[in-house]
């Protein structure tokens, strides 16, 4: 089983009463205790939700803090806009990973 079929897992037999931010720093916290291969796979898995067609999915991974689901800022302003475009109501969550990236980045440059 790879890391996708694992998050694709754990998110549809999460329990309901967790919010989605549990969830999002199970993630973050798989990221950091697993190997890089797993990471990148946590990462390829993140933005695939971003620019899938579930909004909870996508609401979880936005909601993860300790990374960026985009290696370029000019990336991260395309798939976010999309998402705020398609679900207004992640709006604030998407403006604040792009504020995020801004104070992690002021230069612009990872």
């Amino acid at each position: 089983m790879d890391i996708v079929n694992i998050a694709e897992f754990l998110f549809s037999r999460r329990a309901h009463s967790v919010p989605l931010e549990g969830l999002a720093e199970i993630f973050d916290e798989l990221s950091w205790a697993l190997d890089d291969e797993c990471m990148m796979q946590i990462a390829e898995a993140r933005l695939r939700w971003l620019e899938g067609d579930d909004p909870e999915k996508a609401h979880v991974a936005l909601l993860m803090r300790d990374s960026f689901p985009c290696d370029t800022r000019e990336r991260l302003v395309e798939v976010l806009g999309r998402i705020k475009a398609r679900w207004p109501k992640l709006a604030r969550d998407c403006d604040a990973v792009i504020k995020s990236w801004d104070e992690n980045y002021p230069q612009g440059v990872v």
